[in-house]
């Protein structure tokens, strides 16, 4: 597996944050958004993960095969903020 830095995983996590809010209140599963943003599962996995720690995703449901995923509302909220600011 290759090496990712910090600057890009974190502009990978950007890119899965914007997928998600796009899709709101619709939830993604990991396949779903390693689609929409060009990645693989695991490595969206790992992701999806990374933002469950910081409070911005949360998993809506988790089935043997399929986790589902979706924004926070905290993290939404400060979305929608910083959308209003740029425009």
């Amino acid at each position: 597996m290759s090496r990712i830095s910090e600057k890009n995983f974190l502009r990978v996590a950007e890119q899965a944050l914007h997928a998600l809010y796009e899709r709101f209140p619709e939830p993604l599963s990991t396949a779903a958004l390693a689609q929409e943003i060009a990645r693989d599962n695991e490595f969206c996995l790992r992701v999806l993960e990374f933002l469950e720690k910081k409070g911005m995703a949360k998993r809506t449901g988790n089935l043997a095969h399929l986790k589902l995923w979706t924004i926070t509302p905290a993290a939404r909220k400060k979305y929608d903020s910083a959308l209003q600011q740029r425009g």
